[in-house]
């Protein structure tokens, strides 16, 4: 397992993350307005835009086993919302080719919704690592090594007394962050009547889950909620 210097390496990173998500509700739901074909052949861009922009404001990236898994990792007090960097890392571009819809999910109900959990679950001038994105090679998934990754993130930031947030998109990954330790903090709903679980458009539809974790040392394996 490897820290990379991040920036040189983000085509790497983009290289497991972009297949590892095309399925991936929340994406789906974000990137709406691309039909499946083209949402497919836009995420390499949309990672790279991403990542880019992590890593330009101090963001982590770790690898497992030349490349088959990897994790972005944001450190405390991090984010992507920097302006300054927004040109640099592409993603200025990316926001005006999906359109305005997109960019109203991206960045006013998905992250204000997350906010809105942050605040809730985290405690008075606690500053966790944020895990951005983890994602492993669909020929390599259940062999233990995105769980091997979250050690790592756990394991720095236990020994600087502070906590990891995530925001789980998907299930299976709910599940390993629960045996990692991490605990529930609120179930986020983006998109209830529009679409279905799996993101795409729906009459009624109950809606794509966000599952809002944070890991604390020594903490125990109850929800907070």
């Amino acid at each position: 397992m490897l820290f990379r210097s991040p920036t040189e390496h983000v085509s790497q990173a983009v290289d497991v993350l972009a297949p590892a998500f095309v399925d991936n509700p929340l994406n789906t739901y974000l990137l709406n307005t691309l039909d499946p074909v083209d949402r497919r052949a836009y995420l390499p861009e949309y990672f790279t835009a991403l990542l880019t922009q992590a890593t330009l404001n101090g963001g982590y990236i770790f690898e497992h086993s030349n490349w088959e898994s990897c994790m972005i990792v944001l450190p405390p007090g991090g984010g992507v919302g920097n302006p300054f960097t927004l040109l640099q890392s592409g993603l200025v571009g990316l926001l005006r080719k999906v359109g305005l819809t997109c960019v109203k999910r991206m960045l006013g109900e998905f992250e204000g919704a997350a906010k809105k959990a942050r605040k809730r679950g985290l405690r008075k001038g606690e500053v966790p690592y944020y895990l951005f994105f983890i994602g492993t090679r669909a020929d390599r998934q259940g062999q233990g090594l995105g769980g091997a990754l979250l050690e790592e993130v756990c394991e720095r930031a236990g020994r600087e007394g502070r906590s990891v947030w995530v925001e789980s998109t998907s299930r299976g990954s709910w599940r390993l962050f629960r045996r990692m330790g991490f605990v529930d903090v609120e179930e986020v709903v983006l998109g209830k009547g529009k679409v279905g679980e799996a993101g795409y458009g729906q009459v009624g539809g109950p809606g794509v889950t966000l599952w809002t974790m944070v890991w604390r040392n020594g903490g125990d394996r109850k929800s907070v909620v």
